[in-house]
């Protein structure tokens, strides 16, 4: 009795388990992967919860806490930056409150790339024009300042859109620009990373980045990702030809790698995010010329583990997934799955999509999910290579939003629409 008593109780523990929020960009693991299960294998009426219309267009990936999903977008009314707050389980807007002033009357830019990041208190919010906020889950902002006014104007060729990292306590920001080859750098043209306190707005380190690369190769459109080396926190950052570790608790670079640009091109910048697995950081160099594994051992140091010049990505982000590294090719509709101790091909295969996939692959429940940039929905099998479904959505402008999954649903946002997608209860497993 005693015995039926305990597995009853654990057996109700497990049910009683809180699905996992989608805290921001790339998860709650920062790899693209969830724990979700019971996902559906298709985005389209028969799964449909809900659609929201939001006040205008925005690439940002939604960010997900308990009863609330947060997005950004470009106020086609109001030329504002916007952060919206939806209900979760209806689709209705809690609140919108407006950050700064969206300077391209056309409403066409992508100053909305960078997705929010949320805690159990706050969501923060980013633009490409330098603005960062606070607010709570209620919508009471809580602080705002502007990265151009506090360090300089950016001089990225294309726009800033960086997404911050929210790990252990800090908010990290990654700022990778050009400097100019014929000007000395100073202080306000440098590349930075910031370390700033979530409650207050102010921060707690900066610390200067620079490289030896050469014009547009300087800029970065890669995202800080957490990096754990024995005892030792770190966040990792990728541009300007290398790849740096930096102290979580100082901002310090400690290590770096790189050099992958042999020609010295001024036209290598860097878009894909790494991923972590297995002591092993994952990237992709710039223009998917080649896909690189780097080992940390237990001494600290680090070392090349492996590499592909056949399998990489120019603008997807890489994915970790049932101990697996997949990697998508939107260019050319590709999807490939290999081992990450060895980076020896699983299996790969070409896919048929409407749009070129620009958004980074997420994964839950066996599935893998992609958005490409017409609204279509792609849906593949993660143990080899199967296109489970195709499903397009409505979607004013390119949709380049990654796929989002927590509570049992799939969040979908393309240009100015956000969409939530789960399993009917009378739909088989």
């Amino acid at each position: 009795m005693r015995f039926l008593t305990f597995l009853f109780s654990a057996c109700l523990t497990t049910l009683l388990l809180p699905a996992a929020d989608w805290p921001q960009w790339r998860g709650p693991h920062a790899d693209g992967s969830s724990d979700e299960t019971n996902l559906p294998d298709r985005c389209d009426d028969s799964t449909r919860l809900w659609t929201t219309p939001l006040p205008g267009i925005g690439a940002g990936t939604p960010a997900i806490w308990g009863d609330r999903v947060f997005v950004t977008a470009i106020n086609r009314d109001t030329a504002m930056f916007t952060v919206v707050c939806v209900d979760r389980a209806t689709g209705a807007v809690r609140w919108q409150a407006e950050v700064g002033v969206a300077f391209h009357s056309q409403h066409r830019d992508d100053l909305a790339a960078a997705s929010p990041v949320c805690d159990g208190e706050r969501v923060m919010v980013t633009f490409g024009n330098g603005d960062l906020a606070a607010f709570t889950h209620a919508g009471e902002k809580i602080w705002q300042r502007n990265l151009q006014q506090d360090y300089g104007k950016f001089t990225n060729q294309w726009i800033y859109g960086s997404t911050p990292l929210l790990h252990r306590g800090l908010l990290i920001v990654q700022v990778l620009q050009t400097n100019s080859d014929t000007v000395a750098a100073t202080p306000r043209t440098t590349s930075y990373v910031l370390g700033i306190d979530p409650v207050t707005g102010k921060d707690r380190w900066k610390q200067a980045r620079p490289c030896t690369a050469r014009g547009e190769s300087q800029d970065a459109y890669t995202s800080p990702i957490p990096f754990v080396r024995g005892a030792k926190h770190e966040v990792l950052v990728l541009g300007g030809d290398c790849l740096t570790g930096h102290d979580l608790a100082t901002g310090v670079e400690v290590w770096r790698c790189g050099d992958w640009n042999e020609r010295r091109a001024n036209n290598w910048r860097m878009i894909t995010t790494p991923v972590v697995i297995d002591g092993r950081v994952v990237m992709c160099t710039a223009r998917g010329n080649r896909l690189i594994a780097v080992a940390s051992h237990e001494d600290g140091t680090l070392q090349p583990a492996w590499e592909s010049k056949e399998l990489s990505s120019d603008v997807a982000t890489p994915l970790v997934y049932a101990g697996n590294i997949y990697v998508l090719n939107g260019d050319k509709r590709l999807l490939a799955c290999l081992n990450p101790s060895t980076g020896m091909l699983n299996w790969s295969g070409e896919y048929t999509s409407s749009g070129v996939v620009r958004s980074s692959p997420t994964a839950g429940d066996g599935r893998i999910y992609a958005l490409s940039e017409a609204g279509e929905v792609l849906v593949f099998a993660n143990d080899s290579f199967r296109l489970i479904s195709r499903n397009a959505l409505e979607s004013a402008g390119p949709a380049r939003a990654s796929i989002a999954l927590a509570h049992g649903q799939v969040f979908v946002r393309t240009s100015d629409h956000l969409h939530v997608f789960a399993r009917r209860s009378s739909e088989g497993n």
